[in-house]
C-alpha cells in the first residue's frame, strides 16, 4: 500500500476517534424546573419611638431570618442586603449588608418605615412599621393622644398591608428556561408560578455563571428571550425573575443551563476521496 493511501486512512481514523471521544461536541438541552427554598422574614425594631426632629433613630433588623436554602441556590443562604425606605414614599433610601442602621428626620410627621430583605436565593420579604416624629423639644407623652390621633388611626392599617401574608409575590414554582444552550440559539424563560395580589409584573435578568457558581449580569439581557453568543462558551446561564405588585416584590432564580461547550466543525472536504 502506497504512502499516500496510508496517510488518507490515518486521517479517517483520527476523525473517527475525534467524533468518538467528543471532540465534535453537541450541547445537551437546558435543565428545567427547580426550587428556591423558603422566603426570608423581615423584622425590625426602632428606637426611640416617638422620635424628635434631628434625633438619630436606630433601626435594628437583627431578628430577620434568611429562610431555608433551596436546591436552586448556588451558594449558602444568607440575607444579602437590607433595603430601607424611611419615609414610606416607595423609594429605597439606604441599602446595606448590615442589619443595624440609623436615620435622622428633618421634619415632624407620621412616617411609614419599610424594611425589605433579600436572601442569596433571590427571595424577598418586607415589613412596615409607623414612626411618629415630633418637633424638636416637643413632649413625647402628648404625641399620640394630643397631636396625631387622626393620623395614627388612618395611616397605621395601610402601612401594614405589604406585610400581609399572600399579598406580596411569593414564588411557588421556579422560572423555567427553554431551548438548547448553543451559540446562535434563542432561549426563552417562563416566569414560573407565583402567588400574590394581582396584577403581577415580571422583570428578567439573564446571568452568566462560572463553574464555581459565581454569576454576573449580562448587560442588556433583560427580556424573556436571549440569543446565546460566543462569549457565553465555557459558562452556564441562569435567569433572575423579579415579580412586583402593589404590595411588594420578590425574586426567583432559574436552574442553570447545560455548560456551553465549543463545537469543532468538521468540513466535508477534510476527508479526501479514495481512488
Amino acid at each position: 500500500m502506497g504512502r499516500g493511501v496510508l496517510n488518507i486512512v490515518g486521517i479517517r481514523t483520527r476523525l473517527r476517534q475525534a467524533v468518538a471521544t467528543g471532540a465534535v461536541m453537541a450541547v445537551a438541552p437546558v435543565a428545567l424546573g427547580g426550587w428556591n427554598g423558603t422566603p426570608p422574614t423581615a423584622s425590625f425594631t426602632l428606637s426611640p419611638h416617638p422620635a424628635h426632629v434631628g434625633q438619630a433613630v436606630t433601626f435594628d433588623a437583627s431578628a430577620s431570618t434568611p429562610g431555608d436554602k433551596g436546591e436552586n441556590c448556588y451558594s449558602g443562604n444568607i440575607i444579602e442586603h437590607y433595603d430601607w425606605d424611611f419615609d414610606g414614599n416607595g423609594t429605597i433610601d439606604l441599602s446595606t449588608t448590615s442589619p443595624v442602621t440609623t436615620h435622622t428626620y428633618a421634619s415632624a410627621g407620621l412616617r411609614a418605615v419599610t424594611l425589605s430583605v433579600t436572601n442569596t436565593c433571590g427571595l424577598s420579604d418586607s415589613d412596615t412599621q409607623p414612626l411618629t416624629v415630633l418637633p424638636a423639644g416637643a413632649s413625647s407623652s402628648r404625641s399620640t393622644s394630643a397631636r396625631l390621633p387622626s393620623q395614627t388611626t388612618s395611616v397605621r392599617p395601610s402601612t401594614r398591608r405589604p406585610a400581609v401574608a399572600g399579598r406580596a409575590p411569593v414564588n411557588v414554582g421556579a422560572p423555567v428556561v427553554n431551548g438548547t444552550a448553543k451559540v446562535g440559539r434563542l432561549l426563552t424563560v417562563a416566569a414560573g408560578r407565583w402567588n400574590g395580589a394581582r396584577p403581577i409584573r415580571y422583570q428578567y435578568q439573564w446571568t452568566q455563571c462560572s463553574a464555581g457558581g459565581r454569576c454576573v449580569n449580562i448587560a442588556g439581557a433583560t427580556g424573556h428571550t436571549y440569543t446565546v453568543v460566543l462569549g457565553d462558551v465555557g459558562s452556564t446561564l441562569r435567569v433572575v425573575v423579579t415579580a412586583r405588585n402593589r404590595a411588594g416584590k420578590a425574586s426567583a432564580v432559574s436552574h442553570a443551563t447545560a455548560l456551553l461547550l465549543p463545537a469543532v466543525p468538521v468540513p466535508a472536504r477534510a476527508i479526501p476521496a479514495l481512488p
